[in-house]
């Protein structure tokens, strides 16, 4: 144990942990939502915070080649889907959540409790598949939840507690004389962790 997002977390940076949860991956299954808070420090290769026992397994993807590098996941067949908007940000904390749709065959991936890509299809197995922290994981985790639904959008981003508007204090309460006078705040901004857009 190491220090997490939030209390302890794992470092598998010299191993991974098979944990005894099992999830259904089926075609006839609910799907699955894999999230957790990452924080990735190997820089090069395929890296799986969360994923399934198999070669071929559903799981939350680090894709890291250069140019073509961000998250991603594993679709259930032999091949590693990357959102390179998605992009890795090395060496900080960041919470991303793959939701595996079976009856819409995509996956959906969220980044920071904001929706990022949905790539389909999906591939499904008949049977269940045990789930795995930190295979070739290069990192710390913390706070995983696999979930055996596919959780909406509103539910994955209500589990990134700082996904909210940012909290601002400006200061006691100014009148102005008229439109043409100017006031100075003294106050704060609490930061919502997100990134700006214009």
């Amino acid at each position: 144990w190491v220090t997490g997002y939030s209390g302890g977390g794992i470092s598998t940076v010299t191993g991974s942990l098979t944990t005894p949860l099992k999830v259904d991956v089926s075609e006839t299954g609910e799907g699955v939502t894999f999230a957790a808070w990452v924080y990735p420090m190997a820089t090069s290769g395929y890296h799986n915070p969360v994923s399934g026992t198999s070669y071929h397994a559903w799981s939350i993807t680090q894709s890291s080649f250069g140019s073509s590098s961000g998250w991603g996941f594993g679709d259930g067949s032999k091949s590693i889907r990357t959102a390179t908007i998605a992009t890795i940000d090395y060496n900080q904390w960041q919470h991303i959540a793959m939701v595996f749709d079976p009856v819409s065959s995509e996956g959906k991936l969220y980044k920071n409790g904001q929706f990022i890509a949905e790539i389909a299809p999906l591939y499904f197995k008949s049977t269940l598949e045990s789930i795995v922290l930190g295979k070739g994981f290069g990192g710390i985790i913390d706070e995983v939840r696999v979930y055996a639904r596919a959780l909406d959008y509103n539910e994955v981003a209500a589990l990134v507690p700082h996904n909210q508007p940012p909290v601002v204090n400006a200061g006691s309460n100014i009148t102005l004389a008229s439109t043409a006078s100017t006031a100075a705040l003294h106050g704060n901004v609490v930061d919502d962790g997100l990134t700006a857009s214009v």
